[in-house]
C-alpha cells in the first residue's frame, strides 16, 4: 500500500499545474510564445515570461523560462479560438531564412494542422485593450513602421498590433506587433522587451 500510495504522489507531483497555481519553485509562472508562420516544426519562440509571487512579477530569461513551461498548462490563441496544447522538447532556432539560431523555442503538440501562426499562452492569460494612450506611446517612440511591401499597401503611420496580453497579471496590456514576421513584444510604457524573428518580403 506505501509503494502504491508514493507512485500516485509522485504521478500527482508531475502532473502541469494551472496557470493561476503556484507552481514547485513558488509563485505562477505566466508565458507567451510565438507560432511563427516560417517555422513549419511546430515550435513555439518565447517572447516573455515572468513569475508573478504575492503581486509582484520577475521576469524570467527564455532559456531559463522553456523547461518550466512543460509543468503548466499551454493554450495556442488563433483565429480567436483557444485550444490546449502541450510543451515538449526544447531547443535554439531561428525562423527566419538567414541568421544564426539563437532564440530560444519550444516543441508545441496539439497545434491544429491548418494554424500557421498564433500565439501560446500560460492558461488564463487574457487579452487586454491597450487602448489609444499606450498606442500613441510606442508609435511616439519607435514609429513609423515601414515594411517591405508596396507603398501602396503600407501604413506605417498605424501601430502594427497582432495581440494584446496582460502578462505581468497587473491589469494592464502588454503588445505585441508583427510586421512581415518580426514580432516585438511592448510593455504599459512603450518600450520594448523582446523581439521575435525578422522583417522579410
Amino acid at each position: 500500500m506505501r509503494s502504491i500510495a508514493l507512485a500516485l504522489t509522485l504521478v500527482a507531483c508531475r502532473a502541469p499545474v494551472a496557470a493561476n497555481e503556484p507552481t514547485r519553485r513558488g509563485g505562477e509562472l505566466r508565458a507567451l510564445l510565438v507560432v511563427h508562420p516560417l517555422d513549419r516544426d511546430g515550435h513555439a519562440y518565447i517572447l516573455a515570461c515572468v513569475r508573478r509571487d504575492h503581486g509582484a512579477a520577475t521576469r524570467i530569461d527564455a532559456r531559463t523560462c522553456a523547461p518550466l513551461l512543460r509543468d503548466v498548462r499551454l493554450e495556442l490563441v488563433a483565429d480567436g479560438k483557444r485550444v490546449p496544447v502541450t510543451a515538449g522538447a526544447i531547443g535554439v532556432g531561428y525562423p527566419c531564412p538567414d541568421g544564426e539560431p539563437h532564440e530560444p523555442f519550444v516543441g508545441v503538440s496539439g497545434l491544429p494542422p491548418d494554424v500557421d501562426r498564433g500565439f501560446v499562452v500560460t492558461a488564463g492569460m487574457i487579452e487586454v485593450e491597450p487602448g489609444d494612450a499606450i498606442l500613441a506611446t510606442i508609435m511616439a517612440k519607435h514609429g513609423p513602421f515601414p515594411d517591405k511591401r508596396p507603398r501602396s499597401m503600407q501604413h506605417p503611420e498605424r501601430v502594427p498590433v497582432a495581440a494584446t496580453f496582460d502578462i505581468d497579471g497587473d491589469g494592464v496590456a502588454d503588445v505585441v506587433t508583427e510586421r512581415l514576421g518580426g514580432y516585438a513584444l511592448y510593455d504599459a510604457a512603450g518600450d520594448i522587451i523582446s523581439t521575435i524573428g525578422c522583417v522579410y518580403g
